[in-house]
Parts: structure tokens; C-alpha cells; sequence
């Protein structure tokens, strides 16, 4: 059921199309708690390619490390963001897309199976490095379309493991913001990402009929939050 709808474009309803709502439409651009952003729809502000002097913003689908029931590998320097609102670009050595295809190899956590993510906004927008970095310039476009499909694909299949193992009390989803696998700090987004899996999960089960005595409305409240 977590990966309901990643095959056919049609299948907006499915869990994979509700985790790619942001992305897709621009509407409800991320998933938050209070201020902070949970997962979805991200926007970088780096430094403009043509103007070194000013900032352009691109937007990123992102996962998140906010809210799981586990961590997962960190590959990135814990400084990067705080210099990205600066408008300063990770080196050319950052690692742009990790684990994805190869969790397996990369050790993965209960809650984490396949942390994979893609920063977007740098593959999108190659120019903004010249020469590309080594492992943006490996890849072509197509399989960098079918790594972002992967990356919105494993959030969708970890998402809905948490919700379930969170169902029977038996974790998933917690209140921590995940620095790496072992090192967290207290935050209250698993709360949220709970509440949207509640949400998800009564539109998908409408959609696909698996109530025995008819279809339930969907709170309002989740549609306000959430556009679901």
C-alpha cells in the first residue's frame, strides 16, 4: 500500500501521490510543525548563478529528518543549511543523492529502511556549477527523473511503517529531530507527521474502498492543514 499509485501517473489518491501533493501542485508547500518544516515542499535561497550578488530561490522535495521513529546516515555538513541562508553553495564534493538505490549497503534503521534523498534544486539547475560536480555529471536526466520518483517513493513506504508500528505502540514517528542514526534533539514533528499519515490514510482508504460500510469523510481539519 506505501508505494499505492507510484506507477501510474493517474493514482493521485494513492499514498506515493498524497507524499508528492507540494511537489505536484505548490498548494500546502511542506508539512510543518509550528514554524519548522517537516517534509515536502522546500525553497533554498543560494546565490544567483548569473549575479553572484543576489539570491535565487529553487525549490527542493525533501523527506526531512524531522519526526521519524529512527535516524538515518547523515551525509551532510551540519553547518550547510545555516550557510545556504546565506546564499553560499555546498562544495562541489557534497553529496547530492544518497542512499536511494543502494540502502541495503548503507546499513538502513528500523524506521529509516531507505533514507533516499535528491537535492533537487542543484541537479535541476547544473549551471549553477561549472564544471559540474562528479556525481551529477555521472548521471542523466532520465535517471535523475527516476531518483526523484525514488526518493518520494521510500518517504511514502517509511512513512507509512512508522504509522503503523506507532499504531501498535511499538514506535515509529517520534517527537526528536534526527542529527544523524544515533544523535537527536526533542522536537515535536513526529506528532505531525502522525496526523497526516491519520489524514492520508482515510483518503486512500476512500479512494480504494477498503471500508466495509462505505466511504468517511475526511475531517475538515485535515484538508485546511494539509489540502487532503
Amino acid at each position: 500500500m506505501a508505494r499505492t499509485g507510484e506507477q501510474e501517473a493517474s493514482a493521485t489518491r494513492g499514498l506515493y501521490g498524497l507524499v508528492d501533493l507540494p511537489q505536484r501542485t505548490g498548494l500546502y508547500p511542506t508539512v510543518r510543525s509550528g514554524n519548522r518544516q517537516v517534509f515536502g515542499r522546500f525553497t533554498w535561497s543560494v546565490a544567483d548563478p548569473a549575479d553572484p550578488n543576489s539570491l535565487a530561490e529553487f525549490p527542493d522535495w525533501e523527506r526531512g529528518n524531522r519526526g521519524w521513529g529512527s535516524g538515518a546516515i547523515s551525509y551532510s555538513d551540519p553547518k550547510w543549511s545555516e550557510r545556504l541562508g546565506q546564499g553560499t553553495l555546498p562544495p562541489p564534493d557534497f553529496v547530492w543523492i544518497g542512499p536511494c538505490g543502494n540502502a541495503a549497503t548503507e546499513i538502513p534503521t528500523n524506521f529509516q529502511q531507505n533514507p533516499c534523498y535528491l537535492k533537487n534544486w542543484v541537479v535541476q539547475n547544473r549551471t549553477i556549477y561549472n564544471p559540474e560536480p562528479p556525481q551529477l555529471a555521472a548521471l542523466t536526466d532520465e535517471e535523475i527523473g527516476k531518483l526523484a520518483g525514488i526518493e518520494i517513493e521510500e518517504t511514502a513506504a517509511d512513512m507509512f511503517l512508522n504509522w503503523s508500528y506507532r499504531r501498535l505502540n511499538l514506535g515509529g514517528f517520534e517527537n526528536l529531530q534526527w542529527i544523524n542514526k544515533t544523535d537527536s534533539i526533542p522536537d515535536p514533528s513526529g506528532d505531525v507527521r502522525h496526523d497526516w499519515m491519520n489524514c492520508a490514510m482515510v483518503v486512500i482508504f476512500n479512494e480504494y474502498q477498503f471500508w466495509q460500510s462505505g466511504n468517511v469523510a475526511i475531517p475538515s481539519d485535515c484538508t485546511t492543514r494539509y489540502g487532503l
